[in-house]
């Protein structure tokens, strides 16, 4: 709109993608709390020697360049790789399944990694027991769900669960798949811990956490305390797994991130612009902190290379307003 107009007053907002050389399709780089762009200029004066006080009679521009200055919010898999120059997301996953009286060698004072992450074991509450007792091992089965789970420790009025199979009803009655103990539940959660036994198969302690062992569930690490009763650094763990996708970056494996960087403006107020940048290179300013008392960010910059073999009516960059 022409000038003077309150409508073209701008509060920018936006949404921010970049689309790698040699892939198809762009990457939405998330929340983006400011992005503009800046021009630079590097002029050559000259100046007239014919009076005593030099006066500068003409100047050109020598170079010009632009750039933007990018801070990413968002943690995601693609904003690592670029940030930190890695070769491509490599997508896994992790399968539920259990770790059933897993042997691991401990260290004291030190964590040891149990291979899988965010592992955990279920703990069900129960009434007295008729028949019995439960034994480790054994799968219980539930009256009225028929659910299933398996044994990993069976102590005072509660067992630790693993490989179950589903939710229990509490107030069924479960039944012992070796011992034919019975009992009524009275309560089930997941916990976060794991059951550190000393035995595999037929375990007669169970190793007792924050005593004898600390854990870490979303890395699966845990800690032989000293002080603690795990006999000849060896515990046996059984948990289960959760399934996890897993998206890996094997940072610094490529030496530059080059594409194309697309801005389309979404303001209240204002106009909305496209920003289209052709030969782009992303490269991270500063550090993308883990740890920090606040929201952390990814400090980037976007340098415009010049294109004029693919664009010579806008080599640099190109700004349509869209609405």
């Amino acid at each position: 709109m022409l000038s003077p107009n309150t409508e073209n007053y701008l509060y920018g907002r936006g949404h921010l993608l970049f689309q790698p050389s040699g892939v198809t399709g762009l990457i939405h780089l998330g929340n983006v709390p400011d992005f503009g762009v800046t021009v630079g200029l590097e002029k050559d004066a000259h100046y007239s020697s014919m009076e005593g006080t030099r006066a500068k009679d003409h100047e050109i521009i020598k170079e010009k360049s632009a750039k933007s200055t990018i801070s990413l919010e968002e943690f995601s898999a693609e904003n690592l790789n670029m940030a930190w120059m890695g070769n491509g997301v490599v997508n896994t996953t992790q399968a539920a399944a259990a770790l059933d009286g897993q042997s691991v060698t401990t260290v004291a004072d030190k964590f040891v990694e149990l291979g899988k992450y965010g592992v955990y074991c279920t703990r069900m509450s129960h009434g007295a027991v008729t028949g019995g007792p439960f034994v480790a091992g054994e799968t219980i089965t539930g009256g009225t769900s028929a659910k299933t789970a398996k044994v990993a420790w069976a102590g005072a009025g509660f067992l630790e669960l693993i490989d179950v199979s589903g939710a229990f009803t509490i107030g069924e009655t479960i039944t012992g798949g070796t011992s034919a103990a019975t009992a009524v539940v009275t309560a089930s959660e997941q916990v976060e811990d794991v059951v550190v036994t000393d035995h595999a198969t037929v375990p007669t302690k169970r190793y007792a956490l924050g005593t004898d062992y600390s854990f870490v569930k979303a890395g699966g690490l845990i800690r032989e305390l000293t002080g603690g009763t795990i006999a000849a650094h060896t515990a046996f763990v059984s948990a289960d797994i959760p399934a996890k996708s897993l998206a890996t970056v094997n940072a610094l494996k490529s030496t530059v991130v080059n594409g194309r960087l697309l801005f389309i403006g979404n303001p209240d107020d204002g106009p909305k612009m496209r920003v289209e940048g052709w030969n782009v290179n992303l490269t991270i300013t500063g550090e993308a902190k883990l740890i920090s008392e606040g929201i952390s960010s990814i400090p980037m910059e976007a340098e415009y290379l010049n294109d004029t073999a693919n664009h010579p009516d806008n080599p640099f960059f190109k700004v349509t307003t869209i609405a």
